[in-house]
């Protein structure tokens, strides 16, 4: 089966502050592939035809930046101005992930999107493992739809994407706990 959904489009999230990590984690380096944002890029554009940024501010690469709104509330904002453009471009949804899931991969994403292929208007999150108890809301296949769903949560003062999901329901899709792994301080960044 062909994995590229032109249908989606790629979103990487990075507009996280990155206090923990004391530096911008889109610009960390991997050990041989370049940024974490040039992996995330360039991973999302294998199985996406188009993929493009959602962060506070443009960064220097060749995508798109979906500037999160001036009142932004974390990555419900940014998911839901993502989802936004995405409608306005004709797409049908989103595939996400966040920068700094520097093990993610190109396979990974693409069970989410065959899992998303004849499930257009369900929400579509990977779990860290069989055993995984909660989603992970920002590696997932949202559709536009959703995007009400988000802004109505917003008014609602209601930010933590979780619930969302569950008021929503969703599609699990099982990938290894490395693969869902933020690389969120220094620590980290020796497992790479």
């Amino acid at each position: 089966m062909d994995r590229v959904d032109p249908k989606l489009l790629g979103v990487v999230l990075c507009g996280g502050r990155s206090s923990r990590m004391g530096r911008d984690k889109a610009m960390l380096e991997t050990s041989d592939a370049g940024t974490f944002l040039q992996v995330a890029i360039d991973r999302l554009k294998s199985v996406c035809n188009e993929a493009c940024l959602s962060a506070a501010e443009p960064y220097a690469i060749s995508a798109h930046t979906v500037i999160d709104p001036p009142r932004s509330h974390g990555p419900i904002s940014g998911l839901a101005a993502s989802l936004d453009y995405a409608a306005e471009r004709g797409f049908g949804g989103c595939l996400v992930n966040p920068v700094d899931t520097p093990h993610l991969s190109t396979d990974d994403l693409g069970l989410l999107v065959e899992a998303a292929a004849g499930k257009r208007d369900k929400i579509i999150c990977a779990v860290a493992g069989p055993q995984a108890r909660f989603v992970e809301p920002l590696i997932a296949v949202y559709p536009v739809a959703a995007a009400k769903l988000l802004h109505a949560a917003i008014d609602r003062r209601r930010y933590g994407l979780q619930s969302v999901i569950a008021q929503a329901g969703c599609v699990r899709v099982v990938l290894s706990p490395a693969a869902c792994r933020n690389f969120n301080s220094p620590s980290d960044l020796s497992d790479l």
